[in-house]
C-alpha cells in the first residue's frame, strides 16, 4: 500500500481499548475461500494463523496462499487430504502442525462469497455506532456532570453556566494557567483570594451576600456551595414544587451571570459593586425573562418579589 492508505492503516493499528486492538475485531467469514488468505487474514480464530503458528508460517513458501488452495475436495477438509500439498506439516515442530489441523478440523467451504464480519455485533454487521460504543466501553461516566439547560433563561445565560461547569470562563486564575498574566491574581471584589471560578461565584464575600439574599427571597434555607457542581443542584430543595424548582434553578443561573457581569464592570469600567442594586437587577431581569419566555405570563411583580408562584 502507498499514499493515504498507509496513514489510515497505521492509525487503525494504533487504536486499542482495554487491551483489545481495533483490527482484531474484524474477522473473515469463509465462503468459497477465494478471497481469504490462509495465513494473513483472521478467519479460523481471533488472530491470524501467522501469529498463532509462526514456525509453520516461516516454512511455507507461499505466504499469500488463499484458503481455497488448502482445501481438499476428496476429504472435504482443509489441509487434510494430500500431504504433499503442505510439506511443512511433516515436521511437526513444537506441535504446531497438530494444533493447526485440530483448529481447522470441521472447517468447510461453501458456494457463497467470503465476507468481513464485526465480532462486536450480534448479527456480525458493522456500523459506526458500534465502533463508538466500543471506543467508550472502558470509560466511566458515572461521576460525569450532565448539564441541563433552564428553559426560561436565555441561551447566553445557559451557555455561561455550561462553561462554569467546565471551568472555562476567563478568570484570572484560568488565564494565568494559559500564560496570560495581568498582574495580581487577587479577586477584584474582595482583594483577598485568587480569582477562580469557585471563589468568584461561591466563596467571595460579595458572592455570599448575594446567595444569602437569594435564599431569603426564595424562602429556602441559606444557600452554601462547596463546589460549582452544587450550583446545578441548588434547586432540588425539599418542600418546593416543580414550578418553584424551575424558577429557583433559573434564579441561580441569573445570579451567577450577574455576578460575572458585575465583575467585568468593576474590572473594565471601574463601576463599584453595589449588592442591593445588583440584587434588584437579578429580580427584575428574572421577572422579565420568566414572564416573557415562560408560560406564566399572568404573574405579577408583587407575586414575583414575594416568590408566590402558585
Amino acid at each position: 500500500m502507498t499514499g493515504v492508505w498507509v496513514s489510515i492503516v497505521k492509525c487503525i493499528l494504533k487504536v486499542k481499548v482495554a487491551g483489545t486492538n481495533l483490527v482484531s475485531l474484524f474477522k473473515r467469514e469463509v465462503g468459497n475461500g477465494m478471497d481469504i488468505r490462509l495465513w494473513l487474514d483472521p478467519w479460523a480464530c481471533n488472530d491470524t494463523l501467522k501469529e498463532r503458528f509462526p514456525i509453520l508460517f516461516q516454512k511455507d513458501k507461499d505466504k499469500k496462499v488463499c484458503v481455497a488452495d488448502g482445501f481438499c475436495w476428496e476429504s472435504n477438509k482443509l489441509l487434510g487430504g494430500d500431504i504433499n500439498f503442505a510439506p511443512w506439516l511433516r515436521d511437526d515442530t513444537n506441535g504446531e502442525g497438530t494444533s493447526l489441523l485440530q483448529l481447522l478440523d470441521g472447517k468447510q467451504l461453501s458456494g457463497t462469497n467470503d465476507r468481513w464480519i464485526w465480532s462486536r455485533s450480534k448479527d456480525s454487521t458493522f456500523s459506526v455506532k458500534l465502533v463508538k460504543e466500543w471506543l467508550n466501553c472502558d470509560k466511566d461516566y458515572s461521576n460525569r456532570q450532565v448539564f441541563k439547560w433552564c428553559k426560561w433563561v436565555p441561551r447566553k445565560c445557559n451557555i455561561f453556566m455550561w462553561r462554569v461547569g467546565l471551568d472555562r470562563i476567563p478568570t484570572l486564575a484560568a488565564l494565568n494557567t494559559r500564560n496570560c498574566r495581568f498582574g495580581s491574581l487577587l479577586c477584584g471584589m474582595c482583594d483577598q483570594h485568587e480569582e477562580s471560578v469557585g471563589h468568584l461565584l461561591l466563596e467571595c464575600e460579595v458572592a455570599m451576600e448575594f446567595w444569602q439574599k437569594i435564599g431569603d427571597w426564595c424562602k429556602v434555607s441559606p444557600l452554601f456551595f462547596f463546589s460549582t457542581t452544587n450550583l446545578f443542584k441548588a434547586h432540588n430543595v425539599e418542600g418546593l414544587g416543580i414550578k418553584e424548582k424551575s424558577v429557583l434553578k433559573g434564579i441561580v443561573f441569573i445570579t451567577c451571570w450577574c455576578i460575572w457581569k458585575a465583575r467585568n464592570d468593576l474590572r473594565f469600567a471601574n463601576i463599584t459593586i453595589n449588592v442591593d442594586r445588583i440584587f434588584n437587577d437579578i429580580r427584575s431581569i428574572g421577572f422579565l425573562w420568566y414572564r416573557n419566555r415562560g408560560k406564566h405570563r399572568s404573574i405579577m411583580w408583587n407575586d414575583w418579589c414575594g416568590f408566590n408562584l402558585r
